[in-house]
């Protein structure tokens, strides 16, 4: 794959992408004196190109699949595991409220997966749980599940969360679910 990488087209890219500094937002973190800091603001940032052309995003119709989908890649190992990815995906207005929920569902949801799965069954180490709203290009949700668990005790984590989700599929989108 990086032998079919055409170096001039990334080239070409990086440049296009920094040729206009006049939509950029810098947003400075820490403590920081803002009197000291304005000259250098005006030096180095004040310096970049600016040719103030308008741009918005483009929809490269990527979609993620809809529906259940199990992959199972299977690898010798020292100490068996496997490892669980749950994604759930929907459309879900972009707003403030639907932001606010779906953070409280995934920490609600970190909780709940950290004391069945790590605690009660023993099968982890630790749970990732995490939500995301986009907005472009298309308002959408998304809540990830993530945990790693040894090869025996997969087979009652898999068979936990159905049981735990058999009645979301239902709604079919985690963004119906939201609002």
């Amino acid at each position: 794959m990086i032998d079919k990488m055409d170096y001039d087209k990334i080239l070409s890219m990086y440049q296009d992408r920094y040729k206009d500094a006049s939509d950029f937002t810098f947003i400075f973190v820490g403590n920081v004196n803002v009197e000291e800091m304005k000259p250098l603001i005006a030096e180095y940032l004040g310096s970049l190109p600016a040719i103030n052309r308008k741009e918005t995003f483009k929809d490269n119709k990527v979609d993620m699949r809809q529906g259940v989908y199990k992959n199972e890649f299977v690898r010798k190992q020292e100490t068996a595991k496997a490892s669980n990815f749950v994604l759930l995906n929907g459309d879900c207005k972009y707003d403030l409220k639907n932001d606010i929920l779906l953070s409280m569902t995934s920490q609600i949801l970190d909780l709940v997966y950290t004391a069945k799965v790590r605690e009660d069954e023993g099968g982890t180490y630790g749970v990732y749980v995490g939500g995301q709203l986009s907005k472009y290009p298309k308002e959408k949700a998304l809540l990830q599940i993530v945990f790693e668990t040894v090869s025996g005790k997969k087979r009652k984590a898999d068979a936990d969360y159905l049981c735990r989700t058999r009645q979301h599929r239902q709604s079919r989108s985690v963004g119906r679910r939201l609002e």
